[in-house]
């Protein structure tokens, strides 16, 4: 006797409790009217449902969305208008005729509903398994909870991996940043001194001598804080919070705090900046670090360099994007490292890890836009960010 003439042989009842035991998934079967008649042990763990309820356990109380209705399966009015597939389209068909009714044979992201009242998230597909006055439906089970927990946990790694390297491009600056921050504050210090002495030489000094000692340092002060306060918006931690922004603010203030101490190298900066860019919908601290790193690289590239050093940054439109580009006039990029050059552990610097590029494409992608970079025909390299106009506003 043949395996497949064993089968044929054997109850149809007691095939299908053999395949419900043996699947590695959550099935159950429901009748035309919406009870459970049959659970394998998986689903029975998933929902809590006890072997005493299974007669009296309906469909609609674990899958809410889900209803008998007529001797089919359709959803529930509550949530008809908002069910989804799981691949991301319509699970509703549009004709009048299937108006409700849930499309068999197909995957649909709903909400499952334990015995305990919790809720999770789940892939459901309902298949006919039966027709007449026996008709049963089979209903499979994926449980996306630890899914979703593993999409979360990669979530606050990038989170983490794109705030590294933020701290690592300002780790490259702290003597810059420390050199800025001093400047102000000792002119500030020299000003109160210079008013101090001024003041203890003629009690009857002209207050607005004095008056003017005292703006200065104030302005020198005003001028360290701000630095800091840039410094602490840009490294400040936390998940992606998109928002409006006008472009050119951004890129600008980015690209001046990556500029801090390039004077000191006689480095030579331009702006030509569209007034017609509109706001754009981005994560400002993260389109900044994408900046910050793209013009600190070309600091580095024209230190060396000794001809005139000059880096302009600029922003136009470029179709249905937003161009941002950063050009200098250093030595260039070496064809060998140029093909890889967004590639992680890829970098030209000796102390550098070669992930800020890295790290700045995966930004740039995650908001729908690209980057790129090539060698300039008269010298240097320019560096391309281009960003979807689509979520602008004018």
């Amino acid at each position: 006797m043949s395996g497949h003439d064993q089968i044929e042989d054997l109850p149809a009842q007691d095939l299908t409790h053999t395949v419900l035991e043996a699947a590695p998934h959550a099935i159950m079967l429901v009748d035309g009217l919406g009870a459970l008649r049959a659970i394998n042990p998986v689903a029975a763990r998933m929902f809590g449902v006890e072997p005493q309820r299974l007669g009296a356990a309906r469909l609609s109380e674990l899958l809410p969305m889900f209803e008998a209705r007529n001797g089919a399966i359709a959803w529930t009015q509550s949530h008809a208008g908002g069910a989804s597939s799981a691949d991301g389209g319509r699970a509703l068909p549009s004709s009048a005729a299937g108006a409700g009714l849930v499309s068999l044979d197909q995957r649909h992201r709903v909400t499952g509903v334990t015995a305990e009242g919790r809720e999770f998230p789940l892939i459901a597909v309902i298949g006919k398994a039966g027709e007449g006055a026996e008709r049963l439906f089979s209903v499979f089970v994926v449980d996306l909870s630890d899914r979703a927990a593993l999409d979360r946990e990669v979530e606050t790694l990038r989170d983490e991996l794109i705030h590294a390297g933020r701290v690592g491009a300002m780790a490259e600056m702290t003597s810059t940043i420390a050199h800025e921050i001093a400047q102000p504050l000792t002119a500030a210090k020299n000003y109160l001194f210079a008013a101090r002495i001024a003041a203890r030489r003629d009690p009857a000094m002209d207050p607005r001598a004095l008056a003017d000692l005292m703006a200065k340092a104030d302005a020198e002060i005003d001028r360290a804080s701000g630095i800091i306060t840039n410094l602490r918006q840009f490294m400040r931690k936390g998940g992606a919070v998109r928002g409006a922004h006008p472009l050119n603010d951004v890129v600008h203030e980015a690209a001046l705090l990556a500029l801090t101490g390039s004077a000191r190298h006689s480095i030579e900066a331009g702006f030509q900046l569209d007034p017609a860019i509109p706001q754009v919908t981005i994560d400002k601290v993260q389109i900044q670090q994408v900046i910050v790193n793209l013009v600190r690289n070309a600091v580095d590239a024209l230190i060396s360099a000794s001809s005139a050093r000059r880096i302009d940054v600029a922003t136009h439109r470029d179709g249905g994007m937003a161009l941002i580009e950063v050009r200098d006039n250093g030595p260039g990029i070496a064809p060998e490292t140029l093909s890889r050059l967004f590639q992680p552990f890829t970098t030209t610097k000796d102390q550098g890890m070669g992930l800020g590029l890295s790290i700045s494409r995966r930004i740039v992608e995650a908001h729908g836009g690209d980057i790129s970079a090539d060698n300039r025909a008269e010298g240097g390299a320019v560096f391309r960010v281009r960003l979807p106009l689509e979520n602008c506003e004018a």
